[in-house]
């Protein structure tokens, strides 16, 4: 429907406010569609810059001249990005965030090398292994003496340590294997 004196055109309405106006009770209201292998996109603009893109096979939204952008998965979806054909973040909709696993189990959960200039945690630290546990933990295996290692301050190693310095404990030392010093020992 052309209003005339307006020029608004009506698409499933015969009342436009709009320059276009396009209404229909179904799902898909519209749809833009092309043979260019790079997808279709709308693009937004205003005085002829463009501001925002939506679009398939292409980028799914994007905004330009400093403006803030917002990418929403409606429902319970998630929302998944990444570059050339592979998915690289996904946020879950429960909001677990995942760099390299589409299954990320804690808030963030990254799968091959990461790095940081500084890493501060509130709470316990995990370093591998997939379940949370009350500890701070290097490697996967759980605690043996739970009632002794139950909090943040507590840290459980699989695997070997190695010290190279002087090692002090302030606590009582026990070994359920050999105990080898080389060099000096002494009780304080």
């Amino acid at each position: 429907v052309l209003t005339p004196g307006s020029g608004n055109v009506g698409i499933g309405t015969t009342g436009p406010g709009y320059s276009l106006d396009i209404f229909n009770s179904a799902n898909n209201a519209m749809r833009l569609n092309t043979s260019n292998t790079a997808g279709t996109r709308l693009e937004i603009a205003r005085s002829g810059t463009t501001y925002t893109y939506f679009g398939a096979g292409g980028s799914i939204l994007g905004t330009g001249n400093n403006d803030d952008t917002a990418l929403i998965a409606w429902t319970s979806r998630d929302l998944r990005l990444g570059a050339g054909a592979a998915e690289t973040v996904t946020l879950k909709s429960g909001g677990n965030v995942g760099i390299g696993t589409t299954a990320p189990l804690t808030k963030l959960e990254v799968q091959g090398t990461a790095s940081a200039s500084n890493l501060l945690t509130i709470g316990s630290l995990q370093v591998a292994g997939g379940a949370s546990v009350a500890y701070s933990r290097f490697g996967t295996n759980t605690t043996g003496y739970s009632g002794s290692l139950s909090s943040t301050n507590d840290l459980l190693i699989s695997g070997d340590l190695e010290v190279d310095g002087r090692l002090f404990l302030d606590g009582n030392a026990s070994s359920t294997a050999n105990f080898e010093v080389s060099g000096y020992a002494s009780p304080s």
